[in-house]
């Protein structure tokens, strides 16, 4: 299992919200990048799902709202906060659709329907 993309694509989603000020999601995705480092083939499915889980739904990453009235380092300009949240649900469509490829597509893919 070549989990190459996977991990760049954690890796963009750090990137893209660091870039923002964001820490709380930033820094988990940071442990999950270490954990695959080190886990055995046989627990990857299990940490490929739980990431899963965690790209769609309230409290999620794609729940996440780029805007300087979240805190986050963003100037308050429409145009520009559509751009970084855009980006942000693209990375996490992105990641989704990797991680239902390295799954063979029997993942756990929740709110598939949901527009974004």
């Amino acid at each position: 299992m070549n989990l190459k993309r996977y991990q760049q694509l954690l890796e963009e989603i750090i990137g893209h919200l660091t870039r923002f000020g964001e820490r709380r999601w930033s820094s988990r995705i940071k442990g999950w990048v270490l954990e695959i480092e080190s886990l055995p083939l046989e627990k990857v499915i299990s940490h490929l799902t739980r990431t899963q889980k965690s790209l769609f739904g309230m409290g999620s990453v794609a729940d996440i709202v780029i805007t300087p009235e979240a805190g986050l380092s963003i100037p308050d300009n429409e145009e520009e906060i559509d751009k970084a949240n855009d980006k942000l649900i693209s990375l996490a469509r992105a990641l989704d659709q990797e991680i239902e490829r390295l799954l063979g597509g029997k993942g756990d893919v929740l709110n598939k329907s949901t527009n974004f």
